[in-house]
């Protein structure tokens, strides 16, 4: 019985965890941009998503936890941008432009 690879093969626990924490982030900026007025939403998702992509070939666990601290940087100054109330602790970072730490999810 053959087994199916997963993207998941061969990451140790520490890339597991930034992976997880590169994704969290992601969500958290995808979900600020939809709360943006109507006219900047389309064009906030498309940063979110060009930075995740911009930062997914990061190399070293190093690189990627900078990304993911940068990203929380920038997601917590558009909430702050757009007036919105973080609830919860795990939304900070960037849902902007810029490499939003999101793509940190090469680990």
């Amino acid at each position: 019985m053959a087994r199916k690879l997963s993207k998941l093969d061969g990451l140790d626990l520490g890339s597991f965890v930034l992976r997880a924490r590169a994704l969290s982030l992601f969500r958290d900026a995808l979900r600020t941009a939809r709360q943006a007025p109507v006219g900047a939403r389309g064009e906030l998702q498309r940063e979110v998503r060009a930075a995740m992509e911009a930062g997914r070939g990061a190399q070293g666990k190093d690189a990627t936890k900078f990304l993911i601290s940068e990203g929380k940087k920038r997601l917590k100054e558009l909430t702050d941008m757009l007036g919105l109330a973080v609830v919860g602790g795990s939304s900070s970072g960037s849902a902007s432009s810029k490499q939003p730490g999101c793509g940190s999810q090469q680990a």
